[in-house]
């Protein structure tokens, strides 16, 4: 497979699902992801979920109408989106609905798809990817060290939470890779849960 020069900061595209280059490695990651993330039992087990952040979503539409205040749409359907896929990942919302930090993760979404998506001068010419005339790697090397940096956070909070006290495991997605990379003999590695996360 060929990687866009803008996806190989930080060693993604050595470590993610998606761009990653078939082999053992690549196989373990996607055997984890459906038999562990995209199962029929854990999708309905994930139903309540779905539906209580479409209430969420419900409850500030209507407070909103009732204060007479205006409704970003747009922005309320990425936020329950992510929130829905956050949850599923590591059991916790990322953002609220309606709060200034909504607009940035936005923005920060739409950053880093435009800095991966963008066509790229060394993606042609390979001779040129050292030098990155446009810049697009660089770019994108802030935005993906941006979410790698939430996503070191949550794991440090996880991994504190469960080596100082005796919490039951919440059982989400960031549980199973976290007990998967500490396993002997496993093709998956640490470093695959930050590039599988984004």
């Amino acid at each position: 497979r060929s990687v866009m020069d803008a996806a190989s900061p930080l060693d993604h595209s050595k470590w993610s699902l998606g761009l990653g280059q078939n082999g053992p490695r690549w196989r373990e990651m996607r055997r984890i992801c459906n038999s562990e993330l995209f199962t029929p039992r854990r999708l309905d087990s994930l139903r309540g979920l779905r539906e209580q952040k479409v209430q969420e979503l419900l409850l500030h539409v209507r407070e909103a109408c009732r204060g007479g205040q205006a409704v970003n749409i747009g922005e309320c359907a990425v936020v329950t989106t992510l929130n829905s896929i956050s949850n599923t990942l590591f059991s916790q919302d990322t953002i609220g609905l309606g709060s200034e930090s909504a607009t940035e993760f936005r923005a920060l979404l739409g950053d880093t798809a435009s800095a991966l998506g963008s066509p790229n001068i060394s993606d042609f010419f390979p001779l040129l990817k050292y030098v990155d005339p446009q810049g697009v790697r660089r770019q994108a090397a802030v935005y993906i060290k941006r979410f790698y940096e939430l996503f070191d956070e949550i794991i440090e909070k996880r991994n504190e939470l469960y080596s100082t006290s005796k919490v039951e495991k919440k059982g989400d997605f960031l549980d199973v890779l976290l007990e998967l990379s500490t396993k002997t003999g496993s093709e998956f590695k640490k470093e695959c849960i930050k590039p599988l996360l984004l």
